[in-house]
């Protein structure tokens, strides 16, 4: 089987790619592991068994460090292409984040090397726009306090402002207004955008322009409660020298 990536631009169908199945998953799972899947699959089906290509049979041992694959949207290349996830395939490419612990392991796929919003001291007022759809918005209070907790302002578009003050969460409220949005967004103290829909692919919905404007500004824009969660994480703080593959490979015991 095969995985192809198309993109449809003014009705005209490009294929981007053609991969066999699995053509990225098993790489990373061989470079994880240090087991060259691909070339022992192929030497099995030309006849030769397991012992011959190695002398340990049965699991691994589970590594020292963790290991997390996560996807790579090319939202700033593809102009209206709406990254609101859904059935079909998005992602462009993958990146591969390891370290000595989940969240570290976490942060570092899904930042690709930059910062985590979520986790900087910042000198002067930093902000979080959010426009949470209804059914969501009970959810997002742990997280939404949470970042309070941090020092982080909350701005929110005006049905979603309203439910946080019903809750006793403080919000400056901002009109649903494309003008007045972009104008705040340029003044660059908006550190992350929180913008859980009702629906993607709209493009005359607030939602979509809204996560249009964060891929404009280049401000890290979360569409979904879970992401949210991974990010603020668990309060946990990890080095962040940077690391060789070797240095996995050769670990022994936790790194200083």
């Amino acid at each position: 089987m095969m995985n192809i990536q198309f993109v449809v631009a003014n009705d005209q169908v490009y294929v981007l790619e053609v991969n066999p199945r699995s053509s990225r998953t098993v790489p990373i799972m061989s470079k994880v592991t240090q087991i060259p899947m691909i070339e022992w699959a192929t030497n099995v089906q030309l006849g030769d068994s397991l012992k011959d290509l190695h002398s340990q049979l049965g699991l691994l041992d589970e590594p020292l460090y963790y290991s997390i694959k996560a996807p790579i949207f090319s939202a700033a290349k593809l102009r209206e292409v709406d990254h609101v996830l859904g059935p079909e395939m998005k992602s462009t490419g993958e990146v591969l984040g390891l370290g000595e612990s989940f969240q570290e392991a976490l942060e570092k796929a899904m930042f690709l090397g930059a910062v985590n919003p979520f986790k900087v001291q910042y000198e002067q007022p930093a902000y979080i726009l959010c426009s949470i759809v209804d059914r969501e918005k009970d959810d997002s209070i742990p997280y939404i306090q949470e970042l309070i907790a941090r020092g982080y302002t909350i701005l929110a578009t005006e049905g979603t402002a309203d439910y946080f003050f019903r809750k006793g969460i403080p919000a400056t409220s901002i009109v649903k207004d494309r003008t007045q949005i972009d104008q705040r967004l340029k003044q660059g103290d908006v550190v992350a955008i929180l913008n859980i829909p009702r629906q993607g692919r709209m493009k005359d919905r607030f939602g979509f322009f809204l996560r249009e404007q964060a891929v404009r500004y280049q401000i890290p824009c979360f569409t979904c409660l879970d992401t949210v969660k991974a990010a603020i994480g668990n309060g946990e703080e990890y080095h962040k020298d940077i690391r060789s593959m070797n240095d996995y490979y050769n670990r022994k015991v936790e790194f200083a």
